[in-house]
């Protein structure tokens, strides 16, 4: 398991980081406060675990010195990392406990997966381009994240030999129905996605399983239309 370095422990760390390693931490950290923090996302284990994923991983090597900047991030082969805002606050919408078990849909190079895993019992990624896989599956590695498994498969489809799931993060917007996966949902578990609404804008929202398989509908929060295929 990924291990969390108290604050003593991080600064000796840093201490012994290049510059340039040292000026990635104080990015990712400056993103959680400068960013995250002032729009209202106050849950403290996802604020701490998006200062202990070095975000930078996830990324192709040419974005790196950009992966904590305000947007999007490419993550090769089409695949984006959500902005940092619209990430945390679906992230803190689906108030995922240690116990729940987690689908991670369109994980691209394992950024959602390793974040998701801290904060999760077990994940288990969905994605369609095996290399993104193999390179998903060796960043997770490097950081000692075992609780996760990923899969080679249709986004649309999920993974219902798994199934049912407490929390499904889609990362960005599907084209075809969400019903299949809505399936694959436990009992009071939670789906979050990106939609465009009837008027047209792109919205973050969450979908929670009720009695007798009623969904509740709520949105979370503007964004951009990324369709993930």
């Amino acid at each position: 398991m990924f291990k969390f370095i108290s604050i003593v422990e991080d600064l000796i760390l840093m201490q012994n980081l290049t510059t340039e390693d040292q000026n990635l931490v104080k990015a990712r950290n400056n993103m959680v406060q400068n960013q995250i923090v002032p729009n209202n996302v106050t849950d403290i284990a996802v604020l701490n675990t998006l200062k202990s994923v070095p975000k930078h991983m996830f990324v192709e090597g040419k974005f790196q010195l950009v992966a904590y900047s305000e947007g999007s991030i490419s993550a090769g082969s089409g695949r984006i990392i959500l902005e940092p805002v619209i990430f945390a606050k679906m992230l803190q919408a689906c108030a995922i406990k240690k116990t729940d078990i987690v689908l991670d849909i369109g994980c691209g190079l394992g950024y959602s997966t390793a974040v998701l895993a801290l904060l999760s019992r077990a994940v288990v990624g969905i994605e369609n381009d095996l290399h993104l896989i193999v390179s998903a599956k060796h960043n997770l590695s490097i950081l000692g994240i075992d609780n996760f498994a990923i899969h080679s498969g249709d986004f649309s489809y999920g993974h219902p030999d798994k199934a049912p799931y407490d929390i499904i993060f889609i990362n960005g917007a599907l084209r075809k129905t969400l019903e299949i996966l809505f399936e694959q949902l436990s009992n009071g578990g939670r789906l979050v996605s990106i939609e465009q609404t009837s008027s047209g804008m792109a919205m973050a929202v969450i979908y929670t399983k009720k009695h007798q398989d009623q969904l509740d509908r709520q949105e979370i929060y503007h964004c951009s239309l990324n369709y993930i295929e």
